[in-house]
């Protein structure tokens, strides 16, 4: 009769902590046989491909939700500006037109565009 000595074998275990025999799981192995472990149904997905910002999709840009072009955006106050420029010389024109040129920026930056 094989003597007991009080403690539990664990033969190949006791030697290799990642070996397991067959009717083990695999998702119970220590943390350094991570490599062995299977995916569930809990783990995480990978993350989606995160698409560049375009201001014109509603659903990444909620302060467009009609999703205007930045040619569309703001009429009013791009053809107040458009107007100015042209009523005034190129050499003035900048400065005359300056109250214009921030009222359209500030219209286009409240549809999210960033210029």
């Amino acid at each position: 009769m094989a003597k007991h000595s009080g403690q539990p074998n664990r033969g190949a275990a006791a030697i290799n902590p990642c070996h397991r025999t067959a009717t083990s799981v695999t998702n119970f192995l220590p943390p350094q046989c991570s490599e062995r472990r299977l995916s569930s149904w809990w783990s995480g997905s990978p993350a989606p491909e995160s698409k560049p910002y375009d201001p014109t999709d509603p659903k990444q840009n909620p302060l467009n939700p009609e999703g205007l072009k930045p040619c569309c955006a703001c009429p009013l106050t791009k053809r107040a500006r458009d107007d100015c420029f042209l009523k005034f010389d190129a050499a003035e024109a900048p400065e005359k037109c300056k109250e214009q040129v921030e009222k359209h920026l500030a219209c286009m930056r409240s549809l999210g565009f960033k210029i």
